[in-house]
């Protein structure tokens, strides 16, 4: 839809779905947008593309109609929902609907009620005159009530119609969308009123046969035709379904190192080998986060997704998303997939005394011409030395002192710090200390 203020929509939409990892149950959907709705003049950007879940099939509605002159009789199986006046037998019809499949739809159910842009029940009329009839929606506040067994006097429509829920102009036999949003709202939190549902009555007339309207109940398209299956759809901000793993920053506690390769070889590279987007983790262990955050990404299910780029990677080296370390071999191996295999890769060795003159012009000669340059480093946190990489951004000459930034892939951040030799000294608000600079690793 775009952000005019009547929200125009269009549902010629089409899409592809691609098999991305069969075993991890990891899909690509590919929508492309109507593009005669793009192209109007009417259409009011920014554009937004919003998901449609239906709920619609045998078992996740249950219709019955009730009338006022059979008051005992129940009509759970009938094919037909009158809604208006009938005949002399059996005189003004209600229809009692509940959404089984919506109550039971996880999705909808932990969505924050502002993301729910609408909740909707579409039916099909096939009988009653074409003549405008208005059907109203009511909340039923009665008794829970079940399909099979419901009746007009079991159900007392009049004692228990509760507040308007919306209105439909019915004419001609097609489908009509009964909006039921508040409806639906309510019942998320109020679970018990899922096996209430709603009561729709005729708006126009109650007492005249000409605007009876008639609708397929569900056993009507179960055993007659399919095609007139009564549904429900809603549209929601797909956002609130789905918390994003963080591209740019490690994933897991000690892939610091495919995080580090990734942004350096896919910098100095080209970066098409690499998978784009999320990815579903098999192994859910070690997950990172730092200061109460996770850089994980979750479903509304609970499924944990990483960052595609960095999950291939270590996939590809180790043949599994444990949280497993990285050697320097790995790590070469990674800067390869994740350049594209067009760069020279080898690493440097440095000393007590930091690198020698030779390999520090090679790190700073290719940090000069924009390239980023791999930092194996010693570090302590907290009386715990562990080793840890990031990526070297840049080199600057500042007075008698060589500056290099650094951005970590464990928080996000850049940090700087000062050397002639590569000896690491200390770094600003650095969240541990730095023992050493142990191995540059070059991709050029």
């Amino acid at each position: 839809h775009d952000s005019s203020e009547g929200r125009r929509f269009s549902m010629q939409n089409r899409y592809s779905l691609e098999t991305v990892d069969e075993a991890a149950g990891l899909y690509r959907i590919q929508v492309t947008a109507d593009e005669e709705f793009l192209r109007a003049e009417e259409t009011v950007f920014p554009v937004e593309l919003t998901l449609l879940l239906p709920c619609g099939v045998p078992g996740t509605i249950e219709d019955a109609p009730v009338y006022t002159g059979v008051p005992n009789y129940n009509f759970g199986a009938w094919h037909y929902n009158c809604i208006g006046y009938v005949d002399s037998t059996y005189q003004a019809g209600s229809l009692m609907i509940r959404f089984l499949g919506l109550s039971n739809n996880r999705a909808f159910n932990t969505l924050p009620d502002s993301a729910i842009d609408s909740v909707t029940y579409h039916a099909r009329k096939c009988g009653g005159s074409y003549s405008a009839a208005t059907v109203g929606a009511y909340r039923y506040n009665g008794p829970v009530w079940f399909e099979n067994t419901v009746t007009y006097n079991s159900a007392a429509p009049s004692a228990y119609k509760g507040s308007l829920v919306s209105s439909t102009v019915m004419t001609s036999d097609a489908w009509y969308d009964i909006d039921i949003t508040a409806a639906a709202v309510f019942w998320k939190s109020h679970e018990a009123d899922y096996q209430r549902g709603l009561l729709l009555e005729n708006l126009t007339s109650m007492t005249d046969p000409s605007l009876n309207r008639v609708l397929a109940s569900v056993d009507y398209a179960a055993s007659v035709d399919s095609s007139f299956m009564p549904y429900v759809t809603f549209l929601f901000d797909i956002d609130f379904l789905f918390s994003y793993p963080d591209p740019d920053i490690q994933n897991k506690d000690n892939w610091c190192w495919a995080a580090a390769a990734k942004m350096a070889g896919v910098h100095n590279g080209n970066g098409d080998a690499l998978e784009e987007g999320v990815s579903r983790l098999l192994e859910t262990g070690g997950v990172h986060s730092w200061g109460g955050v996770s850089f994980c990404g979750e479903d509304w299910e609970g499924n944990l997704y990483a960052d595609a780029g960095q999950r291939h990677i270590v996939m590809a080296v180790h043949g599994t998303d444990y949280d497993l370390v990285g050697t320097n071999d790995h790590i070469e191996s990674a800067l390869r997939l994740a350049s594209g295999g067009i760069c020279n890769v080898g690493t440097l060795e440095s000393s007590s005394s930091g690198f020698s003159s030779f390999d520090l012009n090679r790190i700073n000669g290719d940090l000069a011409s924009g390239k980023w340059v791999l930092a194996v480093m010693s570090m302590n946190y907290e009386n715990d030395p562990f080793s840890h990489v990031v990526v070297i951004t840049g080199h600057q000459i500042t007075g008698t002192q060589s500056k290099y930034d650094f951005w970590d892939p464990w928080d996000g951040l850049v940090y700087s710090f000062y050397s002639d030799t590569g000896v690491v000294g200390n770094v600003d608000g650095y969240w541990c200390s730095v023992i050493s600079w142990d191995y540059a690793i070059y991709c050029d």
